[in-house]
């Protein structure tokens, strides 16, 4: 009945769906039991609706069928979504007196007085709304002591919220994803608050002492606007406060090391799952979390005492490495980095300046690698990583960074293809490349030098002529 659809690089179920005629038995199921009285979509106002209706999904779209609302009771609905159609000619919201949810998510007509009359709606658990027309957060919503969900998120970046900090109950709030939001001051007085769904924008070291109050948080998302010394200290108090934590992102630090020279936070999220990050190094913290599974991190820089940090989390199912800046000598991943349960990994360095050992790596079944082709044939004279020893190898995607001709394509592919043909586990290989916007036809001097650029590859490109 339930099929998975989404599955996270911790390997979890993140979401899944049923079958269309599944969906349907639900709702009959549903209308029949009175669960939900659901109105509108081939679905009429008829004399056969329960008296009683406690969770009611209004989708209607002609005017005469709203009208017909006005015949209705709404005295014991506890539950309601409406279309646009419906909210724009439907009675005021305060009909519906003891209303716990309620869902105007896909109503584009949605005010201020709107939201002003909403917050009246003293009973309600959970609200979330089409907030791209609110301009500003009423005052009122203090009222809404029992609010456990709010969803704003296409509420505008500028709209200033200092009232939610009274909303002690909350523990869900969703902003726009990809919009920094400054919180307000005091907002640490939401210590109920589990997931914060949007980009936390900290201007201040102050804010990370407000944050550090939320203990139950479980998700979190922040980007600094201007990291220097002063918020390192406050950063590691923070992040040893929250205690819940299982998912994090961290943006605006590539100046920092993240307080690297700290080994352990204290007591910390031990049961953080999941950290995008951008550092100058890998954080030495990072080894203590001892349930982490998912890392992305942007380097500035890539060390020999990264992969050391990194190859000790003992639980690091999924890796992705993003370096910018090159190095003079490949680095070497041999035995002496453990990497006990390192199942996937992406590294995307312009040089490509790694090399694996025997016996690196046991566990990795998936490798993909995003470099310039170019770039690494001239630093190094090939594009050998030493794949071969790479023992429990299934796959591996290689990508480049910028455009190169077919007959370069073909000498790469040969070269990964000779070192996976070494591997006992005959891995396979996807190539994908970039050919020039405008494909040129390549003169005599051009088929010669991409000849000597590739000759240590193995293979000659075509040079028709020579």
């Amino acid at each position: 009945m339930l099929e998975p659809v989404d599955i996270g690089r911790d390997g979890k179920t993140v979401s899944c769906r049923i079958h269309d005629m599944v969906l349907d038995l639900i709702s009959f199921l549903s209308n029949e039991e009175h669960f939900l009285t659901k109105v509108g979509e081939q679905q009429p106002i008829s004399l056969d609706l329960p008296k009683k209706i406690h969770r009611l999904s209004l989708q209607i779209s002609q005017e005469e069928e709203v009208k017909q609302l006005a015949t209705m009771s709404f005295s014991h609905v506890r539950s309601l979504t409406v279309s646009t159609k419906v909210f724009q000619l439907m009675p005021k919201l305060s009909a519906f007196l003891v209303l716990r949810v309620l869902n105007l998510k896909k109503c584009k007509g949605v005010r201020n007085h709107h939201f002003k009359d909403i917050c009246n709606m003293f009973h309600l658990r959970y609200l979330s709304l089409n907030a791209e027309f609110i301009t500003e957060m009423p005052r009122e919503i203090q009222n809404l002591q029992f609010l456990q969900v709010l969803d704003i998120s296409n509420l505008g970046h500028k709209v200033k919220m200092p009232t939610i900090i009274h909303l002690r109950q909350l523990l869900r709030l969703c902003f726009r994803p990809m919009w920094g939001i400054r919180l307000p001051d005091g907002f640490g007085k939401l210590t109920s608050l589990q997931e914060v769904k949007g980009i936390i924008t900290i201007k201040l070291p102050s804010m990370l002492h407000n944050l550090g109050c939320l203990t139950n948080l479980r998700t979190l998302a922040i980007d600094f606007c201007d990291w220097d010394e002063s918020y390192e200290e406050p950063f590691i108090q923070c992040l040893s406060n929250l205690v819940s934590l299982k998912s994090m992102e961290i943006k605006g630090t590539m100046v920092s090391s993240l307080c690297s020279e700290c080994d352990k936070l204290y007591p910390g999220p031990q049961h953080l799952c999941s950290i995008d990050i951008e550092s100058t190094a890998v954080p030495r913290w990072m080894s203590s979390l001892c349930f982490l599974s998912s890392i992305n991190i942007e380097l500035l820089a890539l060390g020999a005492q990264d992969f050391h940090v990194l190859g000790s989390i003992p639980s690091l199912r999924c890796l992705s490495i993003h370096v910018k800046e090159t190095r003079d000598e490949r680095l070497v991943i041999g035995k002496c980095y453990p990497f006990r349960c390192l199942t996937e990994m992406q590294i995307d360095y312009e040089s490509m300046a790694v090399v694996f050992a025997p016996g690196s790596m046991q566990n990795l079944k998936e490798l993909h690698l995003v470099f310039g082709v170019k770039e690494v044939m001239h630093k190094y004279g090939d594009c050998n990583f030493g794949l071969e020893h790479l023992m429990s190898l299934e796959h591996v995607s290689v990508k480049t960074m910028y455009s190169i001709m077919p007959e370069e394509v073909e000498a790469v592919k040969d070269e990964f293809q000779k070192s996976l043909d070494m591997n006992p586990g005959k891995p396979t290989l996807i190539v994908d490349y970039k050919y020039p916007i405008k494909r040129k036809i390549r003169s005599h001097a051009q088929a010669i030098r991409a000849a000597i650029l590739f000759a240590n590859a193995g293979r000659i490109p075509a040079t028709e002529g020579l």
